[in-house]
């Protein structure tokens, strides 16, 4: 899942600190039930030293790890657990021990991408077999078998689950268009793609003009039908490479990559001119140092600019403003049940 939701980075450093503080604690005591192989004192020093260090570096430092940190901590903990299982020589014990493989598996498909949690569960599956066969017992193939399902079942379930709630969140229910979540996501990406190429970049809001009075006068069903008219407008006048998100209301955002400032006016205002209903854009353009939040907020205020220059036009930040003072209103006969006094348009 994206970083750019920021109770991210925290929730899997800290469910990491857990999981290693837990999983330490288990393996030090299932060394001391009777009948196990006891551990020495050194391999106790070192999961003790472990269980310590790392919850501190993830608790201090979650800001600023990298992903290798995770996929290191993840495989070292693989190691150990089929180690630990190895060392008690007891099926039971190994079986017991690779059961907290269903923990890393959880947690791989839950944080990391498909590719590298489909990565670790084939290293999860490679250990947990060794570990079992290794440890011996007459029902080997049994046992492993039962657990490496059981370890690959529960992390794809979690990744099926995770991919599912994900894209219900980042998604707006009506126009099937990202939200401002899936917006920061695509724009982060962009931003730096622009700073690793040195390629242009343009940020639009877009908002349509008067929506308020449409929802008044025919209802909000008739205001719904409008928005996915517009998207759908929208959607056919970009290039494959464009991105459009709703913020909420009647106000969406453009990601416009490898589009310069010399271009973006003609571009978007050929764009605007082919929709349905009246709108305003306000464009920002991309300069080093830019972030998502700077970036819309200039993008913002130059929307207000060509809303109070009279609506209807793009202003673009560092360019000539474009209009067209003609309003194109919904068609009534794409939706009979909106229907617009044709001096509304003239007055407005």
């Amino acid at each position: 899942m994206n970083s750019s939701v920021r109770w991210l980075p925290r929730l899997q450093a800290r469910t990491l600190a857990g999981m290693w503080i837990v999983g330490s604690l288990l393996i030090l005591g299932v060394g001391e039930l009777p009948g196990q192989n006891h551990l020495g004192a050194q391999t106790v020093v070192i999961v003790l030293c472990s269980a310590v260090a790392v919850p501190l570096i993830l608790s201090k430092d979650w800001r600023d790890l990298p992903d290798w940190v995770y996929h290191a901590l993840i495989v070292t903990a693989s190691v150990a657990l089929g180690a630990g299982a190895i060392s008690w020589r007891n099926s039971s014990s190994a079986l017991g021990a690779g059961l907290m493989f269903v923990w890393l598996s959880l947690y791989v498909f839950f944080f990391f991408s498909d590719v590298a949690a489909l990565f670790h569960l084939a290293t999860f599956e490679a250990v947990i077999a060794g570990a079992i066969f290794y440890a011996g017992s007459g029902n080997d193939g049994a046992e492993a078998t039962l657990l490496a399902s059981t370890v690959a079942g529960s992390g794809l379930v979690t990744g099926y689950l995770t991919h599912t709630l994900k894209n219900v969140a980042r998604s707006d229910p009506l126009t099937g268009l990202g939200n401002r979540a899936a917006l920061e996501e695509v724009l982060t990406r962009e931003i730096a793609r622009s700073e690793r190429n040195e390629v242009p970049l343009c940020v639009a809001v877009l908002d349509l003009d008067d929506f308020k009075y449409i929802n008044d006068l025919s209802g909000h069903a008739a205001g719904d039908s409008l928005l996915v008219g517009v998207v759908e407008d929208w959607q056919r006048a970009l290039r494959a490479t464009d991105v459009i998100a709703r913020l909420g209301g009647d106000e969406f955002a453009l990601v416009l990559p490898d589009l310069s400032r010399q271009d973006a006016p003609t571009v978007l205002e050929r764009a605007r001119q082919r929709c349905r209903h009246s709108c305003s854009l306000g464009v920002a353009i991309w300069h080093p140092g830019d972030t998502c939040t700077s970036l819309l907020n200039r993008a913002d205020a130059f929307l207000y600019a060509a809303k109070q220059e009279g609506k209807s036009r793009v202003s673009v930040e560092g360019a000539r403003v474009l209009q067209n003072r003609t309003p194109a209103p919904f068609p009534v006969s794409e939706n009979p049940s909106l229907t617009v006094p044709s001096s509304f348009w003239q007055a407005n």
